[in-house]
């Protein structure tokens, strides 16, 4: 098909597809979106919760535990111990498919009975890490999130392959880093920015293979710098001692300095490398992705974040994890070895050919399901045979375009968009997208969201 324009249904702003979409949507057999990329990443983040957690009760065996679920959402929530052991079976909940009500009502009643997990990530790869969220492979951290494989560390978001590092965003195979945004393969970087390859490097933006640099921009393969200025090794230590860097008023003062030192210099139009025809930001080692932030190793992809574990090829609107995804659409948090997955959340390690399922792992041919595991041909989380299931998916997309859900704000569902924003257990302001698309209490609810008012935090 040719490019076309559209309305999108949600801000009734004009969007355009291009043919390449249209091939995309062919190929992997659904309909052209009816929402515009910046709602539908909206759509996606405003039911991703990393980091608002509340202290509650396991549902199974009474703990008190700590949840990125509030004690008021309407499903069980089980510790993680819990949720992985045998002692329930989301079968339990399996129901038939009813033609008389709309797919996304019958979704909603099954997702408020079926146990949830308190945090999520692969839990048995934490080796005393039980503070995190979204995350594997973690051993000896705390509140880490977005991450994976990692010892020692605290208090980050998307950190990968490193050790003892803080206070850390964007972080790739680093070692005793502090306070530092899109670092990559450095040790004792801190205060700084945007640096790879880099040693004993403080309050720097843009630099590689560099060391003994204080104060620097856009340097490569150089030592011994102040704010840009050479020095001997000698002269260097005894300049670094009129910085008292154990003050945290001298450190403050250092950064608004640093960052006005950096105002000087050129800055370059895109943070990435060895790429073949992309647009975005963050983007490595990728080709034909466009629209995309924060990506490394990925083909033909598009409107895609957070693809932080390679590779990802042959996707559109897929929102963290990667890690040998291939097909993806309408996704959030799902990777590992995943492929042909649309319109599904939190689905882990070997999935494939799923629909609309939420915390699925190591399954396939599943459309609808929530919390099955090693499972396949299933609805509802109700087991069918593979002849059955074949015959019963395409009923069943047929009668969501026949009778979709229409939300509280008139916008309508049927097969080919993601979960309706009333379906998140999570009210705006606990998930991700109030970081990226901030809204006031009142703009929130006029939007159809929900909204969450503080609590006091009076723990002892």
């Amino acid at each position: 098909m040719e490019a076309e324009v559209k309305i999108c249904q949600n801000c009734k702003q004009s969007f355009r597809i291009e043919e390449a979409d249209f091939k995309f949507y062919g190929k992997i057999k659904v309909p052209p979106p009816t929402w515009c990329p910046e709602c539908r990443l909206v759509r996606r983040l405003a039911a991703l919760n990393h980091n608002s957690l509340y202290h509650r009760q396991c549902n199974l065996c009474g703990k008190n535990i700590i949840a990125m679920y509030h004690s008021n959402v309407s499903f069980p929530v089980y510790c993680m111990p819990c949720v992985w052991s045998d002692r329930w079976n989301p079968l339990w909940y399996g129901r038939e498919y009813n033609f008389v009500a709309s797919f996304f009502q019958q979704f909603q009643v099954l997702q408020n009975v079926v146990p949830r997990g308190a945090m999520m990530g692969l839990y048995q790869t934490w080796i005393n890490s039980e503070y995190n969220n979204f995350a594997q492979d973690l051993k000896n951290c705390y509140l880490l999130f977005n991450s994976d494989y990692n010892e020692n560390c605290a208090y980050g978001s998307e950190v990968e392959r490193s050790k003892d590092c803080f206070d850390i965003m964007m972080v790739d195979s680093c070692e005793l880093s502090y306070f530092s945004v899109d670092i990559v393969k450095s040790y004792a970087t801190h205060f700084s920015i945007d640096c790879e390859g880099c040693q004993n490097v403080w309050f720097s933006k843009n630099l590689t293979n560099c060391s003994n640099c204080f104060g620097c921009i856009n340097l490569r393969n150089k030592q011994y710098y102040i704010f840009n200025k050479a020095y001997t090794k000698e002269i260097y230590l005894e300049e670094l001692k009129n910085f008292d860097l154990g003050s945290a008023k001298v450190i403050g003062e250092m950064l608004k300095t640093a960052s006005l030192f950096y105002l000087k210099f050129p800055h370059k139009f895109i943070h990435g490398r060895h790429n073949v025809n992309v647009s975005g930001d963050y983007i490595y080692h990728s080709k034909n992705t466009h629209d995309s932030y924060i990506a490394t190793e990925s083909e033909n992809c598009r409107y895609c974040m957070w693809l932080l574990i390679k590779t990802t090829k042959e996707c559109y609107d897929y929102s963290q994890f990667g890690e040998n995804a291939q097909n993806v659409y309408e996704a959030l948090v799902c990777g590992k070895g995943i492929n042909n997955l649309k319109f599904s959340a939190f689905c882990v390690a070997d999935v494939f050919d799923v629909d609309y399922c939420i915390d699925c792992d190591a399954s396939h041919h599943l459309f609808a399901c929530i919390g099955l595991r090693n499972k396949s041909y299933c609805i509802l989380n109700k087991q069918y045979t593979k002849e059955e299931y074949e015959k019963l998916v395409p009923r069943i997309i047929e009668h969501m375009n026949s009778m979709p859900y229409v939300d509280s704000k008139g916008r309508v569902y049927r097969y080919g968009e993601f979960f309706p924003p009333e379906l998140s257990p999570f009210s705006y302001n606990e998930t991700i997208a109030q970081e990226y698309f901030p809204l006031s209490k009142d703009e929130a609810l006029a939007k159809g969201y929900s909204w969450k008012d503080p609590e006091p935090r009076n723990y002892e």
